[in-house]
């Protein structure tokens, strides 16, 4: 860094319970996504309770709308998963 004095500001670990968005809050976040990939993405995570990761590494072979299912591979601690969606998710992803 040259000889320049750098710090840095450190956020100090809290102990307080972390923050939920309540039911009107998630349809607000949804009625303001106008971009259907996006949407879609949004739901997904949500309803089925994806880490980032996992929407990404999703193959349409995963998903099955019918039984309103997805397959994760290699989830949350390296096991595999059948997780639920709900009808409303499987709709938006149909309109993709």
């Amino acid at each position: 860094m040259l000889g320049q004095q750098v710090s840095f500001n450190f956020i100090k670990p809290s102990n307080t319970i972390p923050h939920y968005f309540d039911e009107l809050e998630i349809i607000k976040i949804f009625n303001v996504c106008y971009n259907i990939k996006h949407l879609a993405m949004l739901k997904t995570m949500f309803y089925a309770s994806l880490h980032a990761s996992e929407l990404c590494n999703r193959d349409d072979s995963d998903i099955d709308l019918k039984a309103l299912t997805i397959f994760v591979r290699c989830g949350k601690g390296g096991k595999d998963a059948l997780v639920f969606i709900t009808d409303d998710c499987a709709k938006t992803l149909r309109r993709m």
